[in-house]
């Protein structure tokens, strides 16, 4: 298995930008003068280093790479990756790194990207999501196109990208196993230049990783396929692409990236009694306070979820579960 970092960063100032900008600034003067101070800490060299945004992508690695590689887990557990802030140990351990393997469109990459490539210029950095179909992420968002109409016997074709005027793309890309198999595969690419002697052996997991993720894509498809009550509500928006693939409706308590008011609960409560709705997720990293509130008013139950774990196939399994025993 992969030899994982983390490291806990500084927290964002939430209400002093002046600050932050003066922390950020800071970052880029003594980050050369660091990098020398903490080489004893730093990976020896024996194996190369791979930086991955969210853990959610080290499976992708575990799967693919095993031991071959050691990896730095940019957002840690516990940490938000919408507004997270890399500390010092982590942009060294960018430095020695050979590949980074980012999302795209997190929050925190929106605002770190940039300045890394300025960084290192050297660093091959690979955006995940550029191979993906995304889609808004909304407070109310919904699947929008057949699943039948994604090509399940070779995803990679299948990435053609929408254009949004509007608001941002989801980047929670991972939570489909569809998905899953084109990401699967850019990772195995990215490696295979990493580490080309190797490329028989990242070839033959590649198959067998593609192969599991089909199966379960095919399994949580007839699972939901006679399910009468296709809506479901959550705190935050994170499973757009798993409403998307299976013909679902995602409804978003969090409005606007913030808490809900006292109306949207209200607009919430009357659309949950409208359709029927008997779940609703909450992310382990949010409060429960207003998921509990609004599952008391319609008789639903809360099911607590975690998209950013690692083992997020798991995920979609407790996902599919608890939507067919909410319709029983």
């Amino acid at each position: 298995m992969a030899m994982i970092r983390f490291h806990h960063g500084v927290p964002p100032f939430e209400n002093c930008s002046k600050r932050r900008n003066m922390h950020k600034a800071l970052l880029f003067l003594v980050l050369s003068l660091f990098v020398f101070q903490c080489n004893s800490t730093l990976p020896s060299g024996d194996k190369p280093v791979v930086t991955v945004s969210v853990l959610p992508q080290l499976y992708f690695l575990e799967e693919l790479a095993g031991d071959l590689v050691e990896v730095n887990v940019m957002v840690p557990p516990g940490a938000s990756p919408a507004s997270y802030e890399p500390d010092l140990k982590q942009m060294a351990l960018l430095e020695q790194s050979a590949l980074y393997l980012n999302i795209g469109s997190l929050g925190f990459e929106q605002a770190w990207l940039q300045k890394i490539r300025d960084l290192y210029p050297e660093l091959r950095m690979v955006s995940l999501a550029e191979s993906i179909d995304q889609i808004p992420q909304q407070a109310d968002d919904h699947a929008r196109q057949d699943p039948g109409q994604h090509n399940r016997e070779n995803p990679a074709h299948d990435h053609d990208r929408h254009a949004h005027e509007h608001g941002s793309l989801d980047p929670h890309i991972w939570m489909s196993a569809r998905n899953g198999r084109i990401i699967a595969r850019d990772v195995a690419s990215a490696l295979n230049e990493l580490l080309p002697e190797q490329h028989a052996l990242i070839g033959q997991r590649l198959r067998k990783l593609d192969s599991s993720l089909q199966q379960l894509d095919l399994e949580i498809e007839n699972r939901l396929a006679s399910l009468e009550q296709r809506s479901f509500m959550i705190y935050h928006p994170a499973l757009g692409y798993f409403a998307r693939d299976y013909q679902l409706k995602q409804h978003a308590l969090e409005s606007e990236g913030r808490a809900p008011s006292v109306a949207h609960m209200q607009d919430m409560v009357n659309l949950g009694r409208k359709e029927g709705i008997r779940t609703v997720f909450i992310q382990s990293q949010f409060d429960r306070a207003n998921a509990e509130t609004l599952a008391r008013s319609l008789n639903a139950k809360v099911v607590q979820i975690d998209p950013l774990a690692t083992d997020w196939p798991s995920q979609l399994k407790l996902l599919s579960t608890n939507l067919i025993k909410a319709a029983e």
